[in-house]
């Protein structure tokens, strides 16, 4: 009788392993990971024998180092909180979507300013400018850049794992990286400072567009006039949080010098007029004057922000020869 019930009792406890999972004592398996299979060995939560739940995994890289993931798991990938440890120290923690530490961004790093401590080891991207000259040794650049740079605040060091990058004061630099130390100091003015530091496992230099006024939505356009051989083209215009950009070609295929007065041209909008906005920190290019003949010209002008929708542009343009009575280049620009 105690034999039957003992096989019951086991064939029940197997059936909820199925059903439910098991934690397994350091089984070595094979995970195929997003970025490549890895055998280690592996103790945690399992279901039909593969992770799933809590666990822990440990193997090698590429080069033969040790380093352990521990964390949630399903279907066999990281996926959710976790924190990674290599045997050299280096730990990262955060959340992970399919084998892969997500940067915080956002709202979410604002703590990096009032207690950097709080996101230490953590995975962040942010834009800031540079606002010192770099500095460059031992195949490390450090940067001082300001997250907030529209008001010079949020000061952070990125330390950079690459001297080859020529990056310089005022350049826009995106970073993907891992929170470490708070770096003390004193600034010019006799002030202790307490910062930031991030280690970049991602770069890249911005142009200002891309940084401070990143494009919402873009219009291919392609509307020409001319008038005695002079012809304005509105080729494009993209919509952004802070202005709106109009991208204008200019072809000179008269007999005389042809100026188009950009600072004249003004759009309206549901019954709103809108005139130039002056960005003296663009990098964007700048429409020529005094046109010779058989000269073109591209430029951008940019007006605040607008609504996507359909807008009047009027501009304003002269040549030398007075007999040319040049009227205004209005454009009727429809938004698909």
């Amino acid at each position: 009788m105690m034999k039957k019930r003992l096989a019951f009792a086991v064939l029940v406890f197997g059936m909820m392993l199925a059903l439910f999972g098991c934690k397994n004592g350091g089984e070595e398996v094979t995970l195929e990971l997003s970025f490549g299979s890895r055998t280690g060995t592996y103790t945690g939560d399992m279901v039909d024998g593969v992770p799933n739940g809590q666990g822990k995994f440990t193997t090698e890289n590429d080069a033969g180092e040790s380093w352990t993931y521990e964390g949630e798991f399903k279907n066999g990938h990281f996926e959710g909180e976790g924190k990674t440890t290599w045997d050299s120290g280096q730990v990262e923690v955060g959340t992970y979507k399919n084998d892969v530490l997500v940067p915080m961004t956002g709202d979410d790093i604002k703590s990096l300013f009032t207690t950097p401590e709080d996101l230490k080891n953590h995975c962040v991207e942010l834009v800031g400018k540079v606002f010192s000259a770099p500095e460059y040794g031992d195949g490390v650049v450090s940067l001082q850049m300001w997250t907030d740079y529209a008001n010079s605040e949020n000061n952070i060091i990125v330390y950079i794992l690459d001297d080859t990058i020529d990056v310089n004061v005022d350049d826009y630099v995106r970073v993907v990286g891992i929170v470490g130390d708070v770096v003390t100091g004193v600034n010019a003015f006799g002030a202790e400072l307490t910062v930031p530091s991030v280690t970049a496992s991602e770069y890249e230099i911005l142009s200002y567009k891309d940084a401070v006024a990143p494009t919402v939505q873009e219009y291919e356009l392609g509307q020409s006039q001319s008038q005695y051989g002079y012809t304005i083209t509105v080729e494009k215009v993209e919509f952004a949080e802070i202005e709106t950009r109009v991208y204008v070609k200019v072809d000179n295929g008269g007999k005389a010098t042809f100026d188009l007065y950009s600072f004249n041209t003004v759009v309206t909008q549901n019954g709103k007029q809108y005139e130039i906005q002056d960005n003296w920190e663009a990098d964007y290019p700048e429409i020529q004057s005094n046109l010779y003949p058989g000269v073109s010209t591209e430029g951008v002008i940019v007006y605040p922000p607008m609504e996507q929708q359909d807008f009047q542009i009027i501009f304003d343009a002269y040549s030398d020869d007075y007999h040319e009575e040049i009227e205004k280049y209005v454009f009727d620009v429809t938004i698909p």
